[in-house]
């Protein structure tokens, strides 16, 4: 039986609010540190929602002992972190919503992000800092640079009238996120950089390695949404990058 644990939420008022959804999965190891870098900031700007994929791991009994102060969780079988991002998108009220896993760490209020958040259509993201280094990644992309890698997510802070109303394609493979990303940029949505560092984020997860699917799909992602020149400069540098992994093996 899927579990549900809620507390009343505050009600509506003028004051902006970010919610931050985390989904795990076996995740006991690492848990506690996510939980307690969110738990920190916990004021009425802040909303937590937590969805777990059905954990066996002692997850659901780190998620019980701090129940209090989580303002939703809920755990039941997924098909994949996707699909437990877009239910977090559906049980999620604030103006805007952040997503981290629950290998990362918050850094900064929300209030602090909250500030830079003007025009309520708008999708804002700050830069991370990589546990792996200690170096801080981010800054402003451009369509070209975003098509050539995506912002990290645990970044960007979407606004109620896209998480809501688009779903991640949870056929995507592991990067339905870039996918997102790229659809939203091509559909006009305006991407404003903050200059905060928002999270600390774990750089040796899966995701991180690349998925070579998604990779054979991109270019026509890149020629839907950006257009033929943008199509035509990365179809041009896959293939000299191609050339250059050849001649360096054969070399």
């Amino acid at each position: 039986m899927p579990s549900d644990q809620s507390l009343s939420l505050p009600s509506a008022a003028s004051a902006a609010r970010l919610s931050v959804g985390m989904v795990t999965f076996n995740a006991a190891a690492v848990l506690e540190r996510a939980l307690q870098s969110i738990l920190r900031y916990k004021t009425p700007a802040l909303e937590l929602i937590v969805v777990d994929g059905a954990s066996t791991d002692g997850t659901l009994d780190i998620l019980r002992r701090h129940a209090d102060r989580i303002d939703r969780w809920r755990s039941e079988p997924d098909s994949g972190i996707y699909d437990a991002m877009n239910k977090v998108r559906l049980l999620a009220t604030g103006d805007w919503l952040l997503f981290l896993g629950a290998d990362d760490e918050l850094l900064l209020p929300a209030e602090t992000l909250l500030r830079h958040f003007k025009r309520p259509d708008s999708l804002y993201y700050g830069d991370v800092v990589l546990r792996s280094t200690g170096r801080v990644s981010g800054g402003r992309f451009s369509r070209y640079r975003l098509m050539q890698q995506n912002i990290c997510h645990q970044a960007i802070c979407y606004p109620k009238s896209i998480y809501k109303t688009k779903a991640y394609a949870t056929g995507s493979g592991l990067l339905a996120d870039h996918r997102y990303n790229i659809e939203l940029a091509g559909g006009g949505v305006p991407f404003v950089h903050v200059d905060e560092q928002v999270a600390c984020f774990d750089d040796t997860g899966r995701s991180s390695a690349g998925d070579p699917a998604f990779e054979d799909f991109k270019l026509e992602l890149i020629r839907e949404n950006f257009g033929l020149p943008l199509y035509l400069v990365k179809r041009a540098r896959n293939i000299a990058v191609r050339l250059l992994k050849t001649n360096h093996v054969t070399a």
